[in-house]
């Protein structure tokens, strides 16, 4: 779209907006979210189902809106802070002429990002300060099909298979993760079964010279239902028959007579998710005592943010705390967390913030003193992307329930500072027994970016990083503005929080990770800046390597990637992946191992499971005395803990 939709609202306050498009015509109906989820600042849109109804029959936004509310649409909606999205074809005759590539153009219009509002996303390109465009919003990665009768055989005529379309990063299956089929009218109509007639037309088709009728059908009967078995499938008032074929051709699927979707979505659906194209489904780690806490703070601004809320005293910022419940556990059976998770609130925080050299600890309370101090991992996601992209899709929540750890993402980090993340830090000691000796920094793209701010910024702060797939040139921050902020007056130039410089003599141990087929500039092959951030990290840590390498003579480097080889190189095979991470060691003058260059095999701009929790196991060995030195490195328990394969 090249315009955000018109608006409006219905007596109980749904907003809804429609737009027809080549193929369909979408009507998108956004109920009022639960309050104590902040949608306004959280994004959840990477968590939520994308609903998608293929509605039998043309329905205005009360007549949607019903429908909805009787099937239980508008509830799921409600508890994801998303909404419902009718589709209609444009075509005459309705669904019986719609063209097959409708639901490919749906996905073309469709992208999660962190600007949205009331059911639809802008595009805002932050680097080039321009609008991309507008699209429905809603996540590709976990569409749910709704069919009812004419557009049920719709979908299983034309969706129920693999194919080709506009995915997350350029061209990818775009299979749907989840259909819920009401009321087929033929078993026929589904991928492989027997079609009425001698053959199928799938099998004429694909008869090859001599093959008979009957073997180019068996052919093609079984690449279909191998190319469709993975959809999961939720049948509603269908034929035995039908029921018969999907629990035999298909991997997942379900049945009743009676819908029931908020059953069915919650009991069987919600777990599923498609990432480049393979069915991928996630652990119910809160049923198994992992929680999820949202909250929102209010933080001073500081004088060198370039974000949203540049020019503001104090602005918002959300984030999601990720613990295991008893995670602050005072002794042996003890715990500070037996009951439910928190209700989210708003906290205001808006002390002196430290500078690099004054940490600073916040005392806590009576009950924090008693309590078990924990580690605290920072999370930034990438440009565009949500606190889930990070925690739940990269794997970062698993980790922390994994190895019993604080994880806290924070939201939107574009328009925080690192000054600003010093004032979180100490609203999170207040609020939890943090280890103020075991705080790290980790983020994917900008959200590297930002990690590599704590290093060069506020090292004292941290007691190790693991900035992944990017890096400004050395010296700039996030923004890619110069460390000093040289466009401040000069009564802001006066305030501490301004008068730091690049750090050129605290050590921050740095796992750094990237892709090796990545199209952006994040390793030392690609950029000169690549180049020149490994240097600065090497010579920050007092690594023993010389690393004089020029990216003009890359082809006769002896190490492709980053120039030179570590002291010690070990691998990690990603099974779900099918690549290979191979780690650099570098040790330092005394000995230790501050520094571990990461690159991983077939990957593009991505951020995985596998490669962050090495990155954990890298991390977790270091810890900053009161004095601001780093304690850990040594050789035995950092190749230890990188060698194990076991996730």
């Amino acid at each position: 779209m090249e315009k955000a939709p018109e608006t409006h609202t219905l007596k109980d306050g749904t907003v809804y907006w429609s737009h027809t498009f080549t193929r369909f015509e979408a009507t998108v109906l956004v109920p009022k979210p639960d309050e104590k989820l902040y949608s306004d600042i959280l994004n959840y849109g990477f968590i939520a189902p994308y609903l998608l109804v293929f509605a039998e029959n043309k329905l205005d936004a009360e007549g949607a809106r019903i429908f909805a509310e009787d099937a239980g649409l508008m509830q799921i909606a409600r508890d994801f802070a998303s909404s419902i999205v009718f589709i209609y074809p444009t075509s005459q005759s309705g669904w019986k002429n719609a063209t097959p590539d409708l639901f490919a153009e749906i996905i073309t219009n469709s992208r999660i990002h962190q600007y949205y509002n009331d059911g639809y996303i802008e595009a805002k390109n932050r680097f080039t300060h321009t609008t991309d465009g507008y699209f429905i919003r809603g996540a590709i990665f976990r569409t749910c099909l709704f069919g009812f009768g004419e557009s049920a055989d719709y979908i299983a005529k034309n969706c129920l298979t693999h194919f080709e379309g506009d995915g997350l990063w350029g061209k990818a299956d775009i299979a749907p993760v989840t259909c819920f089929l009401t009321g087929l009218s033929d078993v026929s109509l589904l991928p492989g079964s027997p079609k009425p007639g001698t053959g199928s037309d799938t099998a004429q088709r694909d008869k090859h010279p001599g093959q008979t009728d009957e073997k180019a059908a068996q052919a093609s009967d079984i690449s279909l239902r191998a190319a469709a078995r993975d959809i999961p499938i939720v049948s509603y008032s269908n034929s035995a028959e039908i029921n018969n074929y999907f629990r035999t051709n298909f991997e997942h699927f379900t049945a009743r007579q009676e819908p029931d979707i908020p059953a069915d979505f919650y009991g069987f659906a919600r777990k599923f998710r498609r990432m480049l194209g393979t069915l991928e489904v996630d652990p119910d780690l809160e049923a198994d005592g992992f929680i999820r806490e949202p909250a929102v703070v209010t933080l001073k601004t500081s004088a060198d943010n370039d974000g949203d809320d540049k020019g503001s005293t104090t602005h918002k910022v959300g984030y999601f705390a990720f613990y295991n419940k008893g995670l602050f556990c005072d002794g042996a059976g003890a715990t500070e967390s037996t009951q439910e998770p928190k209700a989210p609130e708003e906290a205001v925080h808006t002390g002196n913030v430290p500078d690099a050299d004054s940490a600073g600890a916040t005392k806590a309370s009576s009950a924090q003193d008693s309590a078990k101090k924990v580690p605290l991992v920072l999370g930034f996601h990438g440009g565009g992307d949500s606190c889930f992209f990070f925690s739940i899709m990269a794997g970062w929540a698993k980790i922390a329930h994994r190895h019993n750890f604080l994880l806290v993402t924070v939201e939107n980090h574009l328009n925080s500072t690192v000054t600003e993340m010093q004032e979180l830090i100490e609203h999170l000691k207040a609020k939890y027994p943090v280890d103020e000796s075991r705080i790290y920094a980790t983020g994917f793209s900008m959200g590297g970016c930002k990690s590599w701010d704590f290093v060069q910024e506020y090292p004292l702060s941290v007691a190790a990083a693991a900035p992944m797939d990017a890096t400004f040139e050395v010296g700039l921050n996030v923004y890619g503005n110069p460390i000093g902020t040289p466009q401040l007056n000069a009564q802001q130039r006066e305030e501490p929080q301004n008068t730091r410089g690049l750090n050129t003599s605290v050590p921050v141990p740095v796992f750094y990770a990237g892709g090796e087929i990545t199209p952006l500039p994040e390793l030392p092959f690609q950029a000169q800046k690549c180049i020149d951030r490994m240097k600065y990290i090497l010579e920050l840590n007092g690594a023993t390597a010389d690393y004089d390498v020029s990216l003009a003579a890359k082809d006769s480097w002896k190490n492709k990637i980053w120039g030179i080889d570590g002291d010690t190189r070990y691998t990690a095979f990603d099974t779900t992946r099918g690549s290979m991470l191979t780690m650099e060691l570098f040790k330092n003058k005394g000995g230790k191992i501050w520094n571990v260059f990461g690159s991983i095999s077939g990957q593009g701009h991505d951020c995985r499971e596998h490669t962050c929790e090495h990155a954990w196991r890298f991390m977790r060995c270091f810890s900053r005395a009161a004095d601001g030195s780093i304690i850990g490195g040594n050789p035995e328990e950092i190749m230890g803990s990188l060698a194990s394969d076991r996730i």
